[in-house]
């Protein structure tokens, strides 16, 4: 559906120009060039779409330093990590990162 969405937008903004420009009504050719350049538009718009939802997620809580030396502090009193990731109220993914490891 975005697909045409975009492609339609992409059709109707070249259209408008070319009619603004020359005072004519678009060719035979003139609307074949359109539908490639709202193709064209149409694959940039997916291909971004793309990329954005291949981006690597971002915490919407990202960890304090006092989060962090409190979690160091907590490994320092033997507790596991599964532990301190429950004292932390953080997962226990994110609780090995900061301590590096095992």
């Amino acid at each position: 559906m975005q697909f045409k969405i975009a492609y339609l937008e992409a059709f109707n903004r070249m259209e408008t120009e070319l009619l603004t420009k020359s005072g004519v009504m678009p060719t035979h050719r003139h609307i074949r060039l359109l539908e490639r350049v709202a193709e064209l538009e149409a694959f940039r718009a997916e291909t971004l779409a793309q990329q954005l939802e291949n981006r690597p997620f971002k915490s919407p809580r990202p960890m304090t330093p006092e989060e962090r030396e409190r979690m160091r502090e907590l490994r320092a009193q033997g507790l596991s990590f599964c532990r301190i990731a429950r004292e932390t109220s953080r997962s226990p993914r994110s609780v090995t990162r900061v301590l590096g490891g095992r």
